[in-house]
Parts: C-alpha cells; structure tokens; sequence
C-alpha cells in the first residue's frame, strides 16, 4: 500500500481514466454484438463470413494508423487537451453512426470514423500522462493509466453480454456505448479553472523529419517497433474472439460469451496495474520477459479447453501476462534508447495498432480454414516471438556495454 500511496492523480489523471474506459468499450462493444448484428446485416458469420467480421477490426486498424501519422500535427494546432477531447466525440459518434447503420458498407464506414478518434486518442494519451508526470517515475503513471482500457472492456462485455442474452437490440447497445465517450470528451474540453491546474501541451509539439530520422536510422528502436506489433497481437486477437469462440464451441449466448472477454480483460488490469504500483523504469525488461514467457506457456491451453471453467482460469491467468506487455515496451523503449522519446511515443503505436488488425484478420481467415479452435494458437505465437526479440534486445545491449 505505501507504493501505492506515493502515486499521485490530479485532474487530467482521471479525464484520461475514463476517457481510455469509453475508449475500450467503443472498441470492443463490436464483439459482443457481432453475431448478431451480422446476421442483422445479411454477413452471417456460421456461412463462412467470419473474415467479413476480422476485416472490420483490420479496416479499423489502417483508419487509426493514418490518423496517428497526422496526430502530431493536429496536437500542435489544436493543442493535445483540445485534441484528446475531439478524439473522444469522433470515437463516440462513430459508435452512435453505427447503431444506425443499414448494411455492412455503412457499418464499415461508420467504424472508420470512429477509429480516427481511436487512433488520435491511443497515440496521444501516453506522451501526455508522461509528461503529467514528468518529475516522478513516469512509467508507473503510463502502466496505470493503461489498466483502464481493460476495465473498460470488462463493463462493456459484462453489460453488453448480458443485453445480448436478454434479446436487447445489438443497435441500443451501441448507441449507448457511443454515448459513454462523450462525457470524458467534456472534461478534457473545458479548459483549466483551478489555480496552479496546468495541462502539458508542450509534450507533442509537433514532429520534423530530422527527429523522426533520428529514431527511425536506430536499428535497436525497431526491435521494439515489431515488439509492438506482436504485442497488438496477442492482446487484440483473443480479445476480438474470444465470445465468438464460446458461441461456437460451446454453444452458449449471452452473458457468458462476454464473460470470456471479462476474465481476460481482468486479468489485463490485474497485470498492468501491478506492474505499474510494484514496477519502475528499471523492472521494464524483467516484466516483460517474464510475461511474455508465461503468455507463450499459458497461450497454448485455451485451444485446448472443452470446459468453461477452465477457459476462463486459463483466460484470467494470460490476462495477467499478456497486459503488461503493451505499455512496458514503450516505457523500456524510451528508457533505453536515447532519442526524442516523444517521437518514439507516438511511432511505437503506429506499428502496435496494425498488429492488432492483422492478427485479428488472420485469425478470423484461418477460422474459415482450419477452425477457431486450432486459430487460437497464433497466440503463442506472438509470445514467442516477442520473448526472443526483447532477449535480443537485452544481449545486444549486454555486448555493447
């Protein structure tokens, strides 16, 4: 509790808590309701469309890459708290659009546009708790204020799964979703009021080539750069498919489809926020070593589950290791590599977020191949890879001391 007391929230803080909350609900609300909604929209996934529905998440994943390769300067002419604000509104509208949509093409349209205030907002939200704490142990802020996108998917699989099973229209649930993005979107939009409140616009000032050269000519930084995307991976790909897995393998509706994605997501806030109290920038490489060791063990047993009850323990339990991952690498990035780490902050998600879209493609292709179930294994996969790269990282540092 004493690590925990130290740590210190202000304002901001807490606009980006629930700002990530809404986020991860307005991302992660099309997985709940994708069965039914693809029956509703004529792409039925149990007739071979199960592509249709990963190449959302992939169409997703480009509109959100192009808009973080603008982020830096939309930060410096709208400023990053005005910026962070209006990513919010594009990210809950796209969601409210969507509710209304009358065929695939118009939900596909209406993702894109809401993952253009996803792409601004994840590219963003780092660089800025960093800076809020700039004269502390930043890393612990950044893995902390990370542990609220799984908090959010545990509110929105849980109540949405519910609905589900209740036979509430997949349109309500996402209109209401939508809607929860627009109150964090308020309190990053009004201005400071309090004396001596103070928002860190300088921390995106805007990229010039020679900074990016700088970092993009150090051959170390794209270890991390592929670290990222595998991480996007591991994460993204079991989140996305996780209720479908248990509609179809287990025949199950409802609630305990998103219930899957609820133990997950717990165990991701469970990781994150442990590795942010108990962690430091020093820990960065030993933690994710050690988590991607345990996701690589523990990826392998949810495609070989045929009970719910071990499902989600097992899922739990690679909750734990698979959240850390993602903010641990670029806190190590930054810690390691002397370069402009606002500009390896804003890069290392540009590689991060198509990760997530491929690897949720590739999975929904390979369920129309071999299954579901034997897709799973991509999983361990990812960790694997990404536990042979950061021990790369490490050994080529040890040589060059």
């Amino acid at each position: 509790m004493s690590n925990l007391s130290k740590l210190k929230f202000a304002r901001y803080d807490y606009a980006a808590f629930s700002g990530y909350v809404a986020y991860a609900c307005c991302a992660m609300v099309f997985s709940i309701v994708l069965t039914s909604m693809a029956q509703s929209l004529n792409f039925p996934l149990e007739q071979g469309n199960q592509g249709a529905g990963g190449a959302l998440h992939l169409g997703r994943s480009i509109a959100m890459l192009l808009m973080m390769l603008a982020s830096s300067v939309i930060a410096r002419l709208c400023g990053l708290r005005r910026s962070l604000g209006t990513a919010l509104l594009f990210i809950g509208g796209g969601i409210v659009f969507a509710a209304g949509a009358t065929g695939y093409v118009s939900l596909f349209g209406a993702v894109l546009f809401s993952a253009l205030g996803q792409g601004l907002f994840e590219v963003l939200v780092t660089p800025a708790a960093r800076e809020l704490h700039r004269n502390e142990d930043a890393s612990r802020y950044v893995n902390i204020t990370h542990a609220f996108w799984p908090l959010g998917i545990v509110g929105v699989v849980l109540i949405g799964g519910y609905c589900i099973g209740r036979e509430v229209s997949w349109r309500a649930i996402l209109a209401v979703s939508g809607c929860l993005a627009f109150l964090p979107a308020i309190l990053f939009l009004i201005p400071p009021r309090k004396t001596g409140e103070h928002f860190p616009e300088s921390g995106v000032s805007g990229l010039s080539f020679s900074r990016v050269r700088s970092v993009l000519t150090t051959g170390r930084f794209w270890i991390f750069l592929c670290g990222m995307f595998l991480a996007g991976g591991s994460e993204h790909c079991l989140s996305f498919w996780v209720p479908s897995f248990i509609h179809f393998e287990f025949q199950e509706n409802g609630l305990l489809c998103g219930l899957g994605s609820a133990v997950f997501a717990v165990g991701m806030a469970a990781g994150r926020f442990l590795s942010g109290v108990f962690g430091s920038t020093a820990r960065m490489r030993r933690i994710i070593l050690a988590a991607a060791f345990a996701g690589m063990v523990l990826g392998f047993l949810p495609a070989f589950s045929y009970s719910l009850g071990m499902l989600y323990a097992v899922l739990f339990f690679l909750g734990v290791a698979t959240g850390p991952l993602w903010p641990s690498i670029q806190n190590l990035c930054v810690s390691v590599i002397d370069r402009d780490p606002t500009v390896m902050l804003l890069l290392l998600p540009c590689i991060g977020i198509p990760g997530c879209g491929f690897f949720t493609y590739l999975m929904g292709v390979c369920a129309d191949t071999v299954g579901l179930r034997a897709s799973l294994l991509l999983l361990p996969m990812c960790h694997f890879l990404l536990l042979l790269l950061i021990s790369a990282d490490f050994l080529f540092a040890r040589r060059k001391r």
